[in-house]
């Protein structure tokens, strides 16, 4: 995918170090977990295929509310 799930956060306004997601299928509703890294903790990520355009697709992303292990 070209545009990335750390493009998008930051795009957002999202302060993030790293993003690390597993492959994700360009196959509607395909979902994956992800883990991201900022200054405030790491979190996790849900990331969904919402659209697919022939061999791109577009996706929803949601961080968790808090940091993991809190």
């Amino acid at each position: 995918m070209a545009w990335t799930v750390v493009d998008e956060l930051r795009a957002d306004g999202a302060q993030v170090n790293l993003v690390t997601c597993p492959e994700l299928p360009a196959q509607l509703s395909a979902t994956r977990r992800c883990t991201l890294v900022s200054d405030f903790g790491v979190f996790g990520v849900t990331v969904w295929v919402s659209r697919v355009l022939g061999t791109d697709a577009e996706f929803d992303i949601t961080v968790d509310r808090r940091p993991s292990g809190d």
